[in-house]
């Protein structure tokens, strides 16, 4: 599932809890959005690993991913 960026109306709306896992792509909206969210902890960074099967053949989900993905505690 992408990530929708009423999302996070949703989950104020809702006064959601738990974590959410996100790509750290600086320049999207998604991240805008996120750094302006006073409800939002930083609490890791981690680098994926993809396994798929052989017959997925397409490097994009296979071995380290190019980029990182930033994982918050959400607290509405």
């Amino acid at each position: 599932m992408a990530f929708h960026p009423r999302l996070m109306d949703k989950a104020r709306e809702d006064g959601a809890q738990g974590i959410l896992v996100v790509p750290d792509w600086p320049q999207s909206m998604v991240a805008r959005e996120i750094r302006a969210c006073k409800a939002l902890e930083l609490v890791g960074r981690w680098k994926p690993v993809f396994e798929c099967p052989v017959w997925f053949r397409t490097a994009t989900f296979r071995g380290r991913s190019g980029f990182d993905v930033l994982v918050f505690r959400m607290r509405f």
